[in-house]
């Protein structure tokens, strides 16, 4: 009779496995009794075992893939630039160091997207940023609730003949590894348009730049990251890409906090119940992503 118990046996795992019940993560067991007379009859036991299958998404394929079309993306943009800003010291200094974001003039603009920024009276393209927006007119109280973004003393801007009220959004602020020459056309003191040559500089530089590994540590430092958060589009906190201006923005929207430092930024996601931080997306646009899990670096 043991070849009946066989059959019934495998006709009850083909059943379950039709019906959708052998679930091919798990490892479980079926249990068929044999009847008979005897007392000493024992439970026949058939196991059922499948090889288990991790529930952990793996996100490093996609994080480089996704990082390779940020870095094709951006590259494109500022190959694309065609326009610089004249900015004088120390203003510029300060949105190069990411201690200025505002740079502020007497008028509105229309303009938005990549820009070259020049420092006044050096003939060189110094750095690059976006233009986001354009915020103001602004009184002299107002400008005071945000001199740290300007980053102008009260100073001048409570002089009565200041007339800089027009807050010039930049984000994304790269400084160049070098300063790259243009030809400064005559009567340009806003913006200047660049020559070939410039244009072509400037993306040699920025080929440079983007063709270094993107989310790395540097081997330096003391501490190690063992895992980061990801969020659910596969982007991961870089060092790197999520630091805008120089700073780390993390936790809850409303709450945030900024930290100069990446470590510390790290530490103060995994203390979160749910990770929450900001990153631009491939448009270069800042949002906060939340995090869905953590893994290894």
């Amino acid at each position: 009779m043991m070849w009946w118990f066989g059959v019934v046996a495998v006709f009850v795992l083909l059943a379950l496995v039709k019906s959708g019940k052998a679930d091919k993560r798990q490892s479980g067991h079926v249990q068929m009794t044999r009847t008979n007379n005897s007392s000493n009859a024992k439970p026949i036991t058939i196991k059922v075992t499948s090889m288990a299958t991790s529930e952990t998404m793996h996100t490093q394929s996609a994080t480089d893939a996704l990082r390779k079309k940020e870095e094709s993306l951006i590259l494109k943009e500022h190959e694309s630039i065609t326009r610089g800003l004249i900015i004088a010291q120390p203003w510029i200094g300060y949105i190069l160091r990411g201690e200025k974001s505002w740079e502020m003039r007497s008028r509105n603009s229309q303009l938005r997207g990549p820009i070259a920024l020049i420092e006044k009276g050096t003939g060189t393209v110094v750095g690059i940023a976006r233009l986001t927006e354009v915020k103001g007119p602004f009184t002299p109280e107002q400008l005071a609730e945000h001199e740290h973004l300007h980053r102008v003393p009260g100073s001048i801007y409570q002089s009565p003949d200041y007339k800089w009220h027009y807050a010039w959004v930049l984000q994304d602020v790269h400084p160049l590894p070098s300063p790259v020459p243009y030809q400064h056309k005559s009567g340009a003191v806003i913006w200047v348009e660049l020559d070939a040559n410039a244009q072509q500089g400037i993306a040699a530089q920025l080929q440079s730049v983007t063709a270094k590994p993107e989310c790395t540590v540097n081997p330096s430092e003391e501490v190690t990251v063992t895992r980061v958060p990801v969020a659910r589009d596969g982007t991961h906190f870089c060092p790197i890409r999520c630091a805008r201006n120089g700073h780390y923005t993390v936790g809850e929207k409303g709450a945030e906090q900024r930290f100069s430092d990446y470590y510390q930024a790290l530490n103060y996601l995994e203390a979160m119940p749910v990770a929450k931080w900001r990153r631009p997306n491939t448009n270069g646009n800042w949002g906060i992503v939340s995090a869905v899990e953590w893994v290894k670096k």
